[in-house]
C-alpha cells in the first residue's frame, strides 16, 4: 500500500474521532438515543459532501482531501452542519408528541439542530471563503515569483487583510 493512501486512511480514522469528541456523539453520553447518533460511515459522508463542496465550488485553488485539507476546523464545522442537518430531517420525520390526562409532551429535537447547523454552515461559509480568497492570494504571489509585485497584502484566512506591505517595486 502507498504512503499517501496509508496517511489518507489514517486521517480518515483521526477525522471520525474528532468529529465525534467534538459533537460529544458517545454511547454512555446519549441519553436520548441508544449508543452513538452518528455511524463513522455517515461522519465519513459528510466529510466527502464538505470536500466536494470546498473542492468544486470557484475559486479553484487545488484539489484538497481530508490528509491536506487547508484547515481542520472548518473541514470539522462543515461536517458537523451536515450531520446535524441530516439527524434533523430524521427527528422531523419521527417527530412524537404524547397526551396523557391533558397533559402533552412534543419530542422534537429537530429545529434546536436545524438551527445549530445553519449557525455552523454560516461560519462555515464564511470561512471558506476567506480561506480560498487567502489561498488564491498565496497561488498568485507563488505563481509570479513576487518579481511583478509592488505590494502583498499578507491575508490570515482567520482575520482577513492584517496587514500592506511594500515588497519588490518592478525594475
Amino acid at each position: 500500500m502507498s504512503q499517501d493512501v496509508v496517511e489518507e486512511l489514517y486521517a480518515r480514522q483521526v477525522l471520525v474521532e474528532r468529529v465525534r469528541r467534538r459533537m460529544r456523539d458517545f454511547g454512555p453520553l446519549n441519553t436520548l438515543v441508544e449508543g452513538e447518533e452518528n455511524t463513522d460511515r455517515m461522519i465519513m459522508q459528510a466529510a466527502l459532501a464538505i470536500l466536494d463542496d470546498f473542492n468544486s465550488e470557484p475559486p479553484s485553488v487545488g484539489i484538497f482531501g481530508i490528509s491536506n485539507f487547508p484547515s481542520a476546523t472548518l473541514l470539522e464545522d462543515g461536517m458537523i452542519a451536515r450531520l446535524l442537518e441530516s439527524a434533523a430531517i430524521l427527528y422531523m420525520r419521527n417527530e412524537l408528541d404524547y397526551s396523557h390526562e391533558g397533559t402533552t409532551v412534543r419530542f422534537n429535537q429537530a429545529q434546536t439542530y436545524l438551527q445549530k447547523a445553519a449557525q455552523l454552515e454560516q461560519k462555515y461559509e464564511s470561512k471558506k471563503a476567506r480561506l480560498k480568497v487567502g489561498i488564491n492570494m498565496q497561488q498568485a504571489v507563488q505563481a509570479t515569483g513576487g518579481h511583478h509585485t509592488s505590494l502583498i497584502l499578507l491575508y490570515s484566512p482567520t482575520w482577513g487583510v492584517r496587514n500592506l506591505t511594500s515588497h519588490r517595486f518592478l525594475a
